[in-house]
């Protein structure tokens, strides 16, 4: 018995990494059909988290579980078009204001940080700055393809949400990392997603 259920979990992961390579290709030669006619920078975005997926041996409706947005500029319309191993779905126009905040950061990006959370107390009279991470945090994903360059950006749900360490210490990076592109990229890309597709990220 022990055996069979190593063989359900070892189908159920090839059949996810088939399906992300599904999704990725599909993703990839969209990308090349959008260079054909002059689309020189797109953005991927998805979210992610660790953590435990329960499937039910023998189910097979399909579940999307590897969900990502593409999104794009053509002419003057900006284009948004979901990708999952499940469906296919159309494009559809949305407003220009991500793609246009996307060229507006986009010189700042390469560079730009979000700060771990920090918080700083006073020990024997001295000031002690004491860093804090959790780990199986959601992750948001850009993926932000220029020409032949691409930019991925990687944002910890912790440390770009969190207030106060421990309920009490004001973390010290916060304000940074709310005026920070990456930031401002991530709250337009999940209120259009929410939008146009009635979902939450995760």
């Amino acid at each position: 018995m022990k055996n069979i259920g190593f063989l359900l979990l070892a189908l159920f992961v090839a059949q996810a990494a088939r399906a992300q390579r599904d999704v990725e290709k599909r993703i990839a030669d969209t990308r090349r059909e959008l260079r054909a006619v002059g689309v020189d920078t797109s953005v991927c975005y998805y979210t992610y988290s660790y953590g435990v997926k329960k499937f039910v041996p023998g189910d097979t409706a399909c579940k999307a579980r590897n969900i990502r947005y593409l999104f794009w500029t053509q002419g003057p319309q900006s284009l948004i078009q979901r990708f999952d191993e499940c469906n296919r779905y159309p494009s559809e126009r949305i407003s220009t204001i991500f793609m246009n905040a996307v060229k507006a950061g986009i010189g700042r990006l390469p560079q730009e940080k979000i700060l771990p959370a920090e918080y700083v107390y006073v020990k024997n009279g001295e000031k002690v700055k004491i860093g804090i991470s959790e780990t199986h945090n959601p992750q948001t994903v850009f993926e932000i393809y220029t020409g032949d360059t691409v930019i991925r950006k990687y944002i910890d749900w912790f440390d770009i949400g969190v207030v106060y360490v421990e309920g009490k210490y004001p973390n010290i990076n916060y304000l940074n990392n709310l005026n920070t592109v990456q930031n401002n990229l991530k709250e337009l890309a999940e209120a259009i997603v929410e939008r146009k597709y009635g979902i939450q990220p995760l």
